[in-house]
């Protein structure tokens, strides 16, 4: 497996020092797949003190220290390295009580969440890759799987059950048998999870090629009532899942679409809340009950060149492509000849506002506030600036062609004279 020279590096200076080293965790999952590696983690039998004076040129970042971590940044490049460690009950259900070194690496991989997560890497040994778990046997088998006992792992760390399920949902592996029968009886116990864990989970569930499969498992597991809570079982059917994972893979299309489908009832305000509750930012939260309104405008208006101009005013160009392949997804979906034709239509008259450049936000209008000031327009009643703009933009929305600074400023004039 190919390194990058910072992790080659890092591993040979602790070597050079006595110690030990192995690429662990999801870096070596990655590069046995084939896949990008986001993030290196190096597990060591140096101690933290030992490990931050052997880097004092890299300036080691030790927030982590007392948990066995130091960070080094090389090149852009950050490095995680903890001394082996064995761990204690989780009281919280997050952090061990209690955390000890040890210098056995096999021990360290038996306290990781799953097998394909507990698989070490030396470059510099003869023999470098430790499996004790059978993690590559998984990895070609495509399963997740709990390293030991699926109860004492979840219960370690309730979080692991969304971790499971997004795992799956990325890489498209199913979900181990007694795992997955663990995560059905445990899921109550996100309750115990913090928000923005939950919410960085799901993020990125919402982002993986296996969208469909992931919400499966959500779904029969009932882990999806422990995120979005709400009377009754109305879970995602099949074919809503199947919508979702079909539309733009961006976050917060497939959070609108997620809570559209979950939330049928639910105003924009009440939408806003409960992800905000999630943590999810304001912006977020924003730009999902908006398209949410986007999307329910399309379920209903008349598909006419205005409605389409004003939809794209309100939100942007970027969002309301994401609303017409949802759309599409929807169609297909329900194989409503009725929707496909309609989809039809909006998409052409679409690509035709495009084509022409047609004037859709305040911005495009070819007169300013200041425009209508100069005119004599609000002189006495300022209120009336913002109204007159307002009423141009509604013109020039229904005819593009009324955007000339004199054919509004003429009419403004008509309508606001005194």
């Amino acid at each position: 497996m190919d390194l990058p020279e910072q992790v080659i590096f890092v591993i040979e200076r602790i070597h050079a020092a006595g110690g030990q080293a192995w690429l662990v965790g999801g870096s070596v999952r990655d590069m046995l797949l084939g896949r990008p590696v986001q993030d290196y983690d190096i597990a060591t039998t140096l101690r933290p003190d030992s490990i931050e004076g052997l880097f004092p040129d890299l300036r080691p970042y030790t927030a982590g220290k007392r948990f066995g971590t130091v960070s080094v940044l090389i090149n852009g490049t950050t490095i995680e390295i903890t001394t082996l460690r064995g761990e204690d009950s989780y009281t919280d259900s997050r952090h061990p009580d209690r955390v000890y070194f040890i210098s056995d690496i096999e021990s360290d991989l038996a306290r990781r969440d799953f097998t394909i997560n507990a698989i070490a890497y030396d470059p510099l040994a003869q023999y470098g890759i430790v499996d004790p778990f059978m993690g590559r046997h998984d990895l070609a088998a495509r399963v997740i799987r709990t390293v030991g006992d699926p109860r004492e792992r979840l219960e370690e760390d309730p979080l692991r059950m969304l971790r499971a399920i997004r795992l799956a949902a990325q890489l498209g592996f199913d979900i181990d048998k007694c795992t997955w029968q663990a995560i059905k009886r445990l899921h109550p116990l996100l309750d115990k999870v913090a928000f923005e864990r939950i919410r960085d989970e799901l993020s990125k569930l919402l982002l993986s090629p296996c969208l469909a499969a992931g919400f499966d498992h959500l779904t029969s597991t009932g882990a999806i009532n422990m995120i979005f809570p709400r009377p009754g079982r109305a879970d995602l059917s099949p074919g809503q899942a199947g919508i979702i994972s079909g539309i733009d893979p961006v976050l917060t299309v497939r959070l609108a679409a997620l809570c559209f489908y979950l939330y049928p009832g639910k105003s924009d305000i009440e939408i806003m809340d409960m992800l905000k509750s999630l943590r999810f930012s304001r912006a977020e939260a924003k730009d999902a009950a908006s398209l949410i309104r986007g999307f329910k405008a399309l379920l209903t208006y008349d598909p006419e060149p205005y409605n389409i101009r004003k939809l794209l005013s309100i939100i942007g160009q970027k969002d309301m492509s994401s609303l017409i392949v949802w759309y599409a997804e929807a169609a297909r979906a329900h194989n409503s000849r009725r929707m496909s034709d309609r989809y039809s239509k909006i998409r052409q008259m679409y690509e035709e506002i495009l084509q022409n450049r047609d004037p859709v936000s305040l911005k495009d209008l070819a007169i300013t506030g200041r425009d209508i000031i100069n005119a004599g327009i609000g002189k006495h009643k300022p209120e009336e600036v913002g109204e007159a703009l307002r009423t141009a933009h509604d013109w020039v929305l229904h005819n593009p062609k009324l955007n000339s600074r004199d054919k509004l400023l003429e009419e403004l004039l008509r309508i606001y004279s005194h």
